[in-house]
Order: C-alpha cells, then structure tokens, then sequence
C-alpha cells in the first residue's frame, strides 16, 4: 500500500465512522427534536396566555428563547459529534503498525524532501523512526537524509530539517490535514438542517 492509499484508507474509514456517529445521533436529535417541540408548544400555550395580559412583544421574546436554547443544545450534540470523529482520526494515526508508519512517512518524506539532505527529528515518543528507517529511506529515494540525536517537542511522528526550514509531520499535523479534508463533507451533513 502506497503512501496515498494509506491515507485514502484512513479518511475512508473517518468518513465511515463520521457516517455511524452520524446515524447514531441523528437519532438522538430526531428524539431531542421532539422534546423540544413539545416545549415549545408548551412555551405557546404558556405565552398565549401571558401575550393576553403581557402583549405580543412578550410572546415573541418567550418563544424566540425557546428555539433558542433548543438550537443551542443542537448545535452542541453537533459539534459533539465533530469532536468524537477527530478522535477517532487520531486513535487510526495512533494504531498504525511499523510497516504502515514507515510506508507512510517514506511517501511523505520524499513528496516533502527539499533539499534531500535534510535531517529527521523524530517526535519525542516516536517508536518507528531509526537508522534502519532512515538507510532505507536514503536507499529507496536516493536522498541523503540523516537521523538527529535530539528529538522533536511533539510526541508523534517526524520534523524534517535542512538550514532554517523546517517540516512538520507530525501526527497531530496529519490528523489537522485530513480533518481539513474532511471538515466541508462533515459540516455540509451535520450542520445542514
């Protein structure tokens, strides 16, 4: 499996699981959807009567409440739910074997490589970078890259290094990239009413 399919694979399965959480608390609204419909009959009933001895202004004002805090709460289950899916994103990056690291982060080393003689940073709890993956790397790519000693404040992933520039690659970048990616698909079917 190739870098791409690698990461086609893990936003494949983020959508798959952005659909499940989906469907799951689609039910939750649809239900919370009825609770609040019936408040806010119960808040028209109520506002009938105080509109009589009140006005209208005040009928307004008691319903326009309702519907908002009924948004509200919505809108919270909603981002929720976003929350849960960039979660889930992170644990796949978190759970990736050796094999499927190093294909990944070979892939995107050489698409990132500027100069070819950078110098990887490893990130602090990083398991999968040595000098073996750096030789192979070098091998495959015909890059002269080389192994810090020190590693990268993050605690995942890779930084490539060469002069003053400096690439992130880190798992939490990766997450935010494919999230990014994602965001327009998961806001267009959550947020839309």
């Amino acid at each position: 499996m190739n870098t791409e399919q690698v990461v086609n694979k893990i936003i494949s399965e983020a959508e798959k699981n952005a659909e499940e959480i989906k469907a799951e608390n689609d039910k939750q609204i649809f239900a919370y959807n009825q609770k609040t419909d019936e408040l806010v009959q119960q808040y028209e009933q109520h506002s009938d009567e105080l509109a009589q001895k009140a006005g209208e202004e005040e009928k307004r004002r008691i319903l326009a409440t309702a519907r908002m805090k009924s948004r509200t709460e919505i809108l919270s289950k909603k981002q929720q739910i976003v929350s849960k899916l960039n979660e889930r994103v992170h644990d796949k990056m978190e759970s990736l074997g050796k094999e499927q690291f190093q294909k990944l982060y070979a892939g995107l080393i050489k698409k990132n490589a500027v100069n070819g003689d950078e110098v990887i940073y490893p990130g602090s709890e990083e398991k999968f970078v040595d000098e073996d993956f750096v030789n192979s790397v070098n091998k495959d790519t015909g890059l002269k890259l080389t192994l810090a000693e020190e590693r990268a404040s993050f605690k995942r992933g890779i930084s490539l290094s060469s002069g003053q520039v400096s690439i992130n690659l880190s798992f939490e970048v990766l997450v935010e990239m494919a999230q990014s990616e994602l965001e327009g698909e998961i806001h267009s079917q959550l947020f839309t009413e």
